[in-house]
């Protein structure tokens, strides 16, 4: 999903320094309303991708733009020279704070997830896209191709915490699932490009050929990739140790879920033979302890 291998990017073709969007079809803005989880299923099946207008309220997504700014200074100590590339990429933004885990808790946002991979589908990790004023974007690449057509394995769920505009850097999407990677003719004439104010979203399956075009403006352009997995794809973090700064068992139940902290695995026949109904929580407590 999100950490995509970086053997995927030998398949890239440069970026077109202009937008060369018109005619392109634009990425349909759903309701967030009781259908909205068909619909986004219905539309990823169909083209790959899917987005809603009005997901995230303006509360949460002022914390979440200071905490992605704090996040993105702090975070490139870690980073390597190869690694640095213009999507302003934090390796796992709940290190930097609990706010983002409040999107697991976003039914707007996980209702579209749960329908398509499972209501026990949980997080294999959490980043940052920022496209910083004056980049370049990013060229046609695939996320992780799983080969599974027909068949969602990882779900990209987007969260937009600025305005994507053809100025900004529009996120272009090609809606057919194949595994090389399409001429930059076909994918021009045929990718969605998403154009979206704050507060959208767009769920889109991990193993379609996408690229981001230059940010044009003088302001960054920000949104936070939440890559989401079916439960039996090993996640990227351990995530009671990464999340240890935090205070887990108090999280909502529902969070807890996504996080895959119900899902932790007996290391002892006692844990194994834990009464069934105390398990899950039981674990957690002895994984936060040991942890």
């Amino acid at each position: 999903m999100a950490d995509a291998g970086r053997s995927s990017l030998a398949a890239m073709h440069p970026v077109e320094l202009t937008a060369a969007t018109a005619g392109a079809p634009v990425i349909p803005l759903l309701d967030p309303g009781p259908e909205l989880a068909a619909q986004v299923g219905e539309q990823v099946e169909a083209f790959g991708s899917a987005a809603a207008a009005g997901v995230i309220d303006g509360d949460l997504l002022a914390e979440l733009r200071t905490l992605v700014d704090r996040a993105l200074a702090e975070d490139v100590a870690w980073h390597r020279p190869t690694d640095i590339d213009d999507v302003g990429r934090v390796t796992f933004l709940p290190t930097y704070g609990a706010e983002p885990l409040r999107l697991l808790a976003a039914r707007a946002l996980m209702g579209p997830v749960d329908a398509i991979l499972g209501s026990d589908c949980h997080l294999y990790t959490m980043t940052t896209l920022v496209q910083a004023p004056g980049s370049a974007g990013r060229p046609i690449h695939v996320d992780r191709y799983f080969g599974a057509k027909g068949f969602v394995v990882g779900l990209g769920a987007m969260v937009l915490l600025d305005d994507y505009t053809e100025e900004s850097g529009l996120l272009r999407i090609f809606p057919e699932l194949r595994p090389s990677a399409p001429d930059r003719e076909e994918f021009v004439a045929h990718a969605r490009r998403l154009e979206a104010p704050a507060g959208s979203a767009c769920w889109f399956d991990g193993s379609v050929w996408h690229d981001v075009l230059p940010n044009r403006t003088d302001r960054p352009r920000r949104a936070i990739l939440l890559a989401m997995v079916r439960p039996w794809v090993r996640q990227r973090f351990d995530m009671v140790r990464m999340l240890s700064h935090l205070d887990v068992e108090a999280l909502d139940v529902e969070v807890q879920r996504k996080l895959g902290l119900l899902g932790l695995a007996p290391g002892s026949y006692e844990e194994f033979y834990l009464p069934a109904e105390s398990r899950p929580r039981e674990l957690l407590r002895r994984a936060v302890e040991r942890g």
